[in-house]
């Protein structure tokens, strides 16, 4: 019995959710496993956890994680120790909010989105690596890709 119990846990990855979605469910490998926002973990199946692992912007192991908070790489908003136990971690990921965009507003990120939305003229919402690409100066996020589109009077449509 203590075999197969060993075995069952050496299948098992905890993942850590790094993105910014206030909830993340995997659609990827079909799991429906469901993150509740930034810093949660959750258990995932071994085979499942390496495919999931191909995106180091959305999900990262354990490790990863608390190296990521030690470095400054994941800012707390309050200070949680991870080794508690406690589920509740509320996080940021990034650097200080003044360095983002280097003093750009919302607005004229937003517009510079649009200028480039426009100059490719698609009547579809790009991808946000295509944006991020011909935007290299910007701190794009994909709240920012989805406001321009809409303002642009654009139909809604998932993220591409």
């Amino acid at each position: 019995m203590s075999q197969v119990i060993t075995s069952l846990v050496a299948q098992i990855v905890w993942l850590f959710y790094i993105g910014s979605k206030p909830t993340k469910t995997d659609t990827i490998t079909d799991t429906r496993i469901v993150w509740n926002g930034f810093g949660d973990k959750q258990p995932v199946p071994a085979n499942k956890a390496a495919i999931l692992l191909g995106h180091p912007d959305v999900w990262v192991t354990e490790e990863v994680f608390k190296a990521g908070v030690a470095s400054g790489l994941y800012k707390p908003r309050e200070f949680v120790d991870l080794n508690s136990g406690e589920d509740d971690i509320d996080l940021e990921v990034g650097m200080d909010d003044d360095d983002e965009n280097e003093g750009e507003s919302d607005s004229s990120v937003i517009a510079k989105i649009q200028e480039f939305i426009l100059s490719i003229e698609t009547d579809k919402k790009p991808k946000i690596d295509t944006v991020r690409g011909a935007l290299p100066d910007l701190k794009i996020t994909v709240a920012d890709l989805n406001r321009a589109w809409k303002e642009l009077g654009a139909p809604d449509e998932d993220e591409g």
